[in-house]
């Protein structure tokens, strides 16, 4: 089965990345093929020269390929295994994704945020963000967006909480997409972040409305009823995501 990294909203990522161009020609026995295409969030345009290493499970040095100039990258991974991965570049914010491995091929897309939009969509909640902690953006899809033309593919009047708790939010965004400190769940965008988090290993629990279940979308599995699992750095920018309906 294949996970498609979907990046949404804001804020600032910064890891460490040794390269090690020879894992793109030189797999491990029994690894399978993580691959895709990154482009710029909105505009579309592919980009090259992305930094893609895999930083859980860790190797030393770290495994890093980068993409090419129509924006491909192969990267191995092992199968059947919790992954993490960063993805970085120069005027972007470094971010990192979770998947989890099976035996085919994995097929991730990716989205850079420009760095220049971090300024201001943390300015609309009034936070500052802080380089020792990670950011969280989350996404929470409703049955709409799943259907062509189907209309906002968010699911409205979820919450989120973090175990640990810590941070600073959750801020929900408006249909628009634009945070909103007024609001207490998700609206039609679905879409919301958590600030300055502390790092390490962090569930995350969606709750719908009465009638509507939550389960992973992007992210780690987690035995929690809504849960979804994620990875924190310092200086990182993690996004999950959950299908409500």
């Amino acid at each position: 089965m294949t996970r498609i990294l979907l990046v949404a909203v804001v804020a600032f990522f910064a890891v460490s990345c040794s390269k090690d161009d020879k894992s793109s020609v030189e797999p491990p026995a029994g690894w399978i093929r993580m691959y895709g295409v990154t482009t710029e969030d909105g505009s579309g345009q592919v980009l090259a020269d992305y930094e893609i290493c895999l930083v859980v499970p860790k190797a030393d040095p770290l495994r890093c390929v980068k993409s090419a100039a129509d924006g491909s990258y192969t990267l191995w991974v092992p199968p059947n295994t919790r992954i993490a991965n960063s993805f970085r570049k120069e005027d972007y914010f470094p971010e990192i994704g979770m998947s989890v491995t099976e035996t085919s091929d994995l097929l991730v897309n990716f989205g850079g945020l420009p760095a220049s939009r971090a300024p201001i969509l943390a300015a609309f909640v009034g936070a500052t963000i802080d380089p020792t902690k990670g950011q969280l953006v989350f996404s929470v899809f409703g049955p709409n967006a799943f259907v062509p033309d189907g209309g906002a593919p968010g699911s409205p009047g979820v919450t989120i909480a973090l175990s640990p708790r810590s941070g600073l939010g959750p801020y929900y965004t408006d249909s628009g997409g634009i945070p909103d400190k007024m609001r207490t769940t998700t609206s039609t965008s679905g879409l919301g972040a958590i600030l300055n988090v502390d790092p390490g290993s962090i569930t995350a629990t969606f709750t719908p409305p009465t009638g509507v279940a939550c389960q992973m979308f992007a992210g780690w599995p987690s035995d929690t009823p809504g849960g979804v699992g994620f990875y924190l750095e310092p200086g990182t920018i993690t996004h999950i995501s959950a299908a409500c309906r």
